[in-house]
């Protein structure tokens, strides 16, 4: 079902939602999310937002080896669509490749070292997005 919200200052559409599910953003659009962010301890913190950063502590991982940030989140769902990404940090031996892992109140995320012999040496600031699974035809 098409759905448009309308700018009642300028009559302009802001967003718009065709039949298709395609989502279009006028361009002064901006979407906002509650944001918060935590500070890792003992590779474990609580964050309650759809979005954020997850500050590391110094990570000293050894090459060929992995550690699981384990995150509280009321927000996630087992169901939901988490997107994580590197947003700094003071890390920079190793090569890491990392992915994250939805559950039911909490979130995972699976960092590994893949180098060959140089382990990890400072912190990671990983920012999140939890998406939101929708029911079939609802946005």
């Amino acid at each position: 079902m098409p759905y448009s919200e309308k700018n009642d200052d300028l009559g302009a559409n802001l967003l718009e939602v065709e039949s298709s599910g395609k989502v279009r953003f006028e361009e002064d659009a901006i979407l906002e999310f509650d944001t918060q962010a935590v500070t890792l301890v003992s590779n474990a913190g609580t964050i309650n937002a759809r979005a954020g950063l997850i500050t590391t502590e110094a990570l000293t991982t050894a090459a060929g080896a992995a550690v699981s940030l384990d995150i509280t989140c009321a927000q996630c769902a087992a169901t939901d669509l988490l997107r994580v990404w590197r947003q700094g940090g003071t890390s920079d031996e190793g090569t890491e490749v990392f992915y994250g892992v939805p559950g039911a109140g909490s979130f995972d995320i699976i960092l590994e070292n893949r180098h060959a012999s140089a382990a990890f040496d400072g912190t990671f600031i990983f920012g999140f997005e939890v998406i939101k699974q929708a029911a079939a035809g609802v946005l």
